[in-house]
């Protein structure tokens, strides 16, 4: 082979490995990859999820508002496979006690009208279009796409019990506590990290009206605890499903309560080298 020769070659090489490279970072993921996850759908009081996974199986929970519109349970489930080809989604029902939108034994299909980041929109054989919203939420989705309940810290709360005599010793209930959040049930525009300060001041004005006999057993905080959710729930976020408690102590001493704050305190960052040090003169 001439020099010539074995430059042109060379040359024709090297284009073809830099288009290799240009394909393999330009490539999409498929659309059956974009749609692994959870995605919702809320018509008047039903809050309807779609979870799917990249294993080729589905899941899809209902839930229903309460009166209170701060009470949502669960109304049924519904289980499944599919797949997708071109824009059509393919889903067979395989179990489910949601019959009038999911019917076991069925084999449903979908027309994928357009599918975004956040948005999803798919059409029936009859034309209804139902347009579904991708669930964010802090944590990961685990391997199956599906996103667990979260927690919001309330942090140390120390509350002055109330007493029936003058006379009566000062006792203090010190707690740790923490929203349950369900994603599936969250309002995209309300973040339930951030705390209504009404939160807090209905803990302090209901705890602090207790006397020690009510607060002295772990059975009556958790009784107490469920009655206080009842309380804050017109305080809260959509999505908290639970007020949960860590951890409580009930003690007589200001040292106790120091105690117990100190193990939530930050600890102060470490001073840099020489920070602090007196200059040598």
């Amino acid at each position: 082979m001439s020099r010539k020769n074995g430059v042109a070659v060379w040359m024709v090489l090297s284009f073809l490995a830099v288009g290799l490279i240009f394909t393999g970072c330009s490539s999409e993921p498929s659309l059956g990859d974009r749609l692994v996850g959870t995605w919702r759908y809320k018509a008047l009081d039903v809050h309807t999820t779609l979870t799917f996974r990249a294993n080729g199986s589905w899941k899809s929970t209902a839930r229903r508002e309460a009166a209170t519109a701060k009470v949502i349970e669960k109304t049924g489930e519904a289980t499944g496979f599919w797949s997708v080809e071109d824009n059509r989604l393919t889903m067979d029902v395989e179990a489910s006690d949601l019959e009038e939108t999911w019917e076991p034994g069925a084999k449903l299909f979908f027309n994928i009208l357009e599918i975004q980041e956040t948005k999803l929109p798919l059409e029936s054989p009859s034309g209804v279009v139902t347009e579904w919203k991708r669930l964010v939420a802090r944590s990961a989705p685990d391997e199956n796409g599906e996103i667990g309940p979260e927690t919001v810290a309330l942090g140390p709360i120390v509350i002055n019990l109330a007493k029936r005599k003058m006379l009566e010793k000062e006792r203090y209930i010190c707690a740790d506590m923490e929203l349950v959040v369900e994603p599936e049930l969250t309002d995209p525009d309300i973040d339930p990290t951030v705390i209504h300060p009404r939160i807090r001041e209905q803990i302090v004005f209901f705890l602090g009206a207790r006397i020690y006999k009510e607060v002295n057993s772990l059975n009556k905080v958790q009784k107490l605890t469920e009655e206080l959710f009842t309380v804050l729930r017109p305080h809260l976020p959509p999505g908290v499903i639970e007020l949960k408690v860590n951890r409580v102590v009930v003690t007589g001493r200001r040292l106790g309560v120091e105690e117990f704050l100190s193990e939530y305190a930050v600890p102060a960052p470490a001073p840099e080298e020489g920070e602090g040090e007196a200059e040598q003169g």
